[in-house]
């Protein structure tokens, strides 16, 4: 589900280190604006979010979803709603990427989407290619959605001082 970034701006302002992590556990993905998909049969959050700093960023806590879908081992994103990050946008497959925790951080798998994948301005082979995920990576699905990788680690710090 797609939050507001001003909600978590104010928090990590507001919140000691572990009342912060106790809010946001996990990374996340700033997502920039993005076209919504005219896709009705897929239609899921609306892609702009109001955000008291900068209009339309938003935050995708990267996390399963109870009852989302049957990958339990990965978090999947695009278009459709049982995706656990559900990306309603032009250019954004249905089932589009998927992220893995492992021991040295999460990597981020194209799921042999029609549009590709990129992070830090490479594109990945679809299934694959895992590339690693580092606090300040953008990332791309297709041409339709950027969005900037944080690690939970580095949340709070980041957030309350994004400015882009």
């Amino acid at each position: 589900m797609l939050e507001p970034l001003s909600l978590y701006q104010e928090k990590a302002l507001a919140l000691s280190p572990g009342e912060f992590h106790a809010f946001c556990p996990h990374p996340v993905f700033v997502v920039e604006p993005f076209e919504e998909a005219e896709d009705t049969s897929f239609r899921t959050m609306q892609g702009r979010v109001e955000s008291a700093r900068r209009p339309g960023l938003a935050v995708a806590p990267i996390k399963k979803r109870p009852d989302a879908n049957a990958f339990t081992m990965m978090i999947t994103l695009g278009r459709a709603s049982n995706n656990d990050i559900s990306l309603n946008a032009t250019g954004v497959s249905k089932f589009h990427a998927y992220v893995r925790a492992d021991g040295d951080g999460h990597t981020l798998t194209d799921a042999g989407s029609s549009y590709g994948t990129e992070v830090a301005g490479r594109p990945l082979k679809p299934r694959v290619e895992r590339a690693p995920l580092r606090t300040g990576d953008v990332v791309r699905l297709g041409q339709g959605v950027r969005m900037t990788f944080v690690a939970a680690a580095d949340a709070q710090r980041a957030l309350a001082e994004w400015g882009g």
